[in-house]
């Protein structure tokens, strides 16, 4: 867990993504004119974060070599996670989207 907690300080900043996320949602709900209910909200949030976490986790595993390279200080490269680790994150993550889908 204390790696994974590097890991998404380092590479997945928490507030940084919360507040694009937020406004997405946030400007989804003014633009589509349906009022607002903090259950819609939550759900448009949580799938929306989980998605930019897999993107973001997708990345990391693409750019594994060359960050080998060109990043040697990041997560992957240095050790603090192995790849496999991070596939199975995105598989975790690919069925939490799912159940949230089911919520829809």
């Amino acid at each position: 867990m204390k790696n994974w907690i590097i890991f998404i300080t380092e590479r997945i900043p928490l507030l940084v993504y919360a507040l694009i996320v937020g406004g997405i949602v946030w400007s989804s709900i003014i633009i589509g004119k349906q009022g607002f209910q903090i259950s819609n909200f939550i759900i448009g949030f949580l799938g929306l974060y989980l998605f930019f976490c897999v993107l973001r986790l997708m990345d990391e595993v693409k750019d594994f070599d060359k960050d080998k390279i060109a990043h040697p200080d990041r997560p992957l490269p240095r050790g603090v996670l192995t790849v496999s680790d991070v596939i199975g994150s995105i598989k975790l993550t690919y069925a939490l989207m799912a159940i949230i889908g089911l919520l829809i």
